[in-house]
């Protein structure tokens, strides 16, 4: 067992972390300043924040957040206006016409065929000169009697402009098509 002289230097030791000046005390402080700096880091892991961030591409933690929380608006009915529309057609249909000033935001599709001809089911968006612009979904016939169901759920929100259409068509006629969606406008 040291004696009392050598107990002192042991203790001297342990203040002074590390064979170095700094003490306890100072470590702590340290520490503590890193925490903040490693919380501070973390906020802006993904861009930097503040009122002149120089990581203009990038975005903050708190923005992607908001980000996500968008993506998830279909699921908070008090948001934007909700929109559930379905139809059937043996021909085509305007399901949906975005109003004036308006966006919609796709969540998901689907889309029922009974095959027995050769025909093709489609769920399209047309701009306002009935151009397609992009198919939601698409089924193609077989020979033989089944009936075929197809749903999408989007992980992103289609964004649809004013005065698109969602359309549903059948390019046979002698069989039904039913098809829908669901979203929200803003």
């Amino acid at each position: 067992m040291p004696n009392s002289s050598g107990l002192i230097q042991i203790k001297r030791d342990l203040i002074k972390i590390g064979g170095t000046s700094l003490t306890a005390a100072d470590w702590t402080a340290i520490l503590k300043a890193l925490i903040d700096d490693s919380i501070k880091g973390i906020l802006r892991s993904i861009g930097d924040s503040g009122d002149s961030p120089t990581n203009v591409k990038g975005k903050t933690l708190l923005k992607a957040l908001d980000d996500l929380y968008t993506r998830l608006r279909i699921f908070d009915a008090d948001y934007g206006t909700q929109v559930l529309k379905v139809a059937s057609t043996s021909g085509t249909v305007v399901l949906y016409t975005v109003p004036a000033d308006k966006t919609l935001y796709i969540a998901s599709v689907w889309l029922m065929t009974r095959l027995s001809n050769d025909y093709t089911g489609e769920l399209l968006i047309r701009d306002e000169n009935d151009n397609t612009v992009y198919t939601l979904l698409k089924q193609f016939s077989r020979t033989y009697t089944e009936t075929q169901t197809t749903a999408y759920s989007f992980a992103r929100p289609l964004k649809v402009p004013s005065s698109y259409d969602i359309v549903l068509k059948n390019d046979e006629g002698a069989n039904e098509v039913r098809g829908g969606f669901t979203g929200w406008i803003e």
